[in-house]
């Protein structure tokens, strides 16, 4: 059975953004400068992984997102859509959120099956309070949902398939944005961070700041493709002989520790950021989830590497978008110089005079007559000559 992929995305009214239409392929590497729009994509993404689990979906929205300010100052609603494909005909679901002064309200929600046509292709719609869908049985029902709370919550009730796949696709979108990184003797933690020990538990996903890091450990150590886990940490961190998985004297809690081949060994709290970076890109890649993600966002991927591992974290990236969507926000040069097919791959974002997010691809024609001389678009954007190449939107 095929495993549903996010392929194509808009955003409208979110914070940089008035309006966006961006198709993803197997890997789509966002660049452009700071504040232009790179990581609200991403955050876009996220917004629609609570859409599916968390209600109310707007409670999150205040305390995650900055509530009302997510939407531009010159909108009055923010809109995210998808398109899924993989099991079954392609879906596409939106959500639109209004601002009311300063309240949030989600006014709009609709999801449709567009090989359907027209007239029969909406298979579930809201607006305001009231929304209706067709069960399975052919028959046209109605009800209500609160302001705060999304229909597709609620999927796995309404027992609609459509509304079914749409709701676990979304659940499946992973965001992973800079770890928590902090030590001990540098700040007072009151909270996980990803050097942090962990009560035992199973894992599905490495969570927001790799808080679950030393879980996500144990369960690769049981996957059977464990040698080709330790491989990739040899390749990235050199002579690393084993991942070694401590229990806590105080019990319930264990963390990890690497061994190199002189014996040396350094637990996690002792790695240094760059190290504990490789740990986690390295299981986002290895780890086998229960349901694959339908695209996995990752905002920054070369924070604390050295360009020459840069290049293998891109490499390893583009080898798992062979079988799921990988969505990179980059600033690194050494990042797109790696890039195999820049022109399929890279999307500039830019903004405009009015300070909205607007989205290029490159021109294939004059990208290709660049890069005979440089090494890659990396290379061109450190001459300060990326812009030449970017011509087409996507």
């Amino acid at each position: 059975m095929p495993s549903e992929r996010i392929t194509h995305l808009t955003i409208e009214g979110m914070r940089c953004i008035d309006s966006i239409s961006v198709h993803l392929n197997e890997l789509t590497v966002l660049v452009g400068e700071n504040g232009s729009g790179k990581s609200t994509i991403i955050e876009g993404l996220e917004l629609l992984r609570k859409a599916a689990t968390e209600s109310p979906l707007l409670a999150k929205v205040y305390q995650h997102h900055e509530g009302t300010r997510l939407v531009r100052s010159d909108a009055s609603h923010v809109r995210l859509g998808v398109t899924i494909e993989g099991n079954g005909p392609a879906l596409t679901y939106a959500i639109r959120i209004v601002r009311d002064g300063t309240s949030l309200g989600i006014t709009d929600e609709v999801i449709e099956e567009p090989s359907r046509g027209a007239e029969r292709g909406v298979v579930m719609r809201r607006l305001h309070s009231n929304f209706s869908f067709t069960d399975a049985d052919g028959t046209e029902e109605k009800s209500t949902a609160r302001h705060d709370e999304t229909v597709i919550t609620h999927a796995r009730f309404l027992k609609v398939p459509q509304l079914v796949r749409v709701q676990q696709a979304l659940a499946a979108i992973e965001v992973h944005t800079a770890l928590d990184l902090r030590r001990t003797w540098s700040h007072t933690q009151t909270s996980q961070t990803a050097r942090s020990s962990n009560v035992t538990r199973p894992v599905d996903r490495l969570e927001p700041g790799g808080t679950n890091l030393v879980n996500v450990y144990a369960a690769l150590r049981n996957q059977r493709n464990w040698r080709e886990t330790l491989g990739r940490l040899q390749v990235a961190l050199g002579d690393i002989d084993e991942v070694l998985l401590i229990s806590e004297a105080s019990g319930g809690t264990q963390t990890i520790a690497l061994r190199w081949s002189t014996g040396l060994e350094v637990p996690l709290s002792g790695l240094s950021d760059g190290q504990v970076s490789v740990l986690a890109l390295v299981a986002i890649q290895q780890l086998q989830r229960a349901t694959p993600p339908s695209i996995v966002a990752i905002d920054e991927p070369e924070v604390h590497l050295h360009p020459g591992l840069i290049a293998r974290v891109a490499a390893g990236l583009a080898e798992m978008a062979e079988e799921v969507p990988i969505l990179v926000g980059t600033q690194s040069d050494a990042f797109l110089n790696a890039i195999e097919r820049p022109e399929d791959t890279v999307v500039l974002c830019q903004l405009d005079e009015q300070r909205r997010t607007v989205l290029l691809r490159p021109d294939r024609e004059r990208l290709r007559t660049w890069l005979i001389e440089f090494k890659g678009l990396g290379a061109m954007r450190s001459e300060g000559l990326q812009d030449v190449a970017f011509l087409a939107t996507p």
